[in-house]
């Protein structure tokens, strides 16, 4: 009998897949078609994509937002912060 797979919260692979595309230089499809073995369900690849996609979309904004509700910016070593904080304020701001 094989293990149960793991699941893996969507919030968690899309800042992976957005770490990915900053930190290894890959384009938004190949990381995100990296880590969507990961998903066990499709509309949960779906959902990475969508995250992933419209935080990149509108990450300018996003990180105005961010900068106007921080006391102190965050250190560059803190990107995957950075990244569920954004990822956060985009669910808010453009999702339902």
């Amino acid at each position: 009998m094989a293990a149960p797979r793991k699941t893996v919260s969507p919030r968690v692979l899309a800042v992976q897949v957005l770490l990915a595309v900053l930190r290894e230089g890959l384009t938004l499809t190949q990381a995100a078609d990296r880590f969507a073995a990961e998903c066990a369900d499709p509309r949960d690849a779906a959902f990475v994509k969508e995250l992933c996609y419209g935080t990149l979309r509108w990450q300018p904004r996003l990180e105005a937002w961010l900068a106007r509700l921080m006391e102190r910016p965050l250190k560059p070593a803190d990107l995957d912060v950075k990244f569920v904080l954004l990822l956060g304020l985009y669910q808010l701001a453009h999702m339902r």
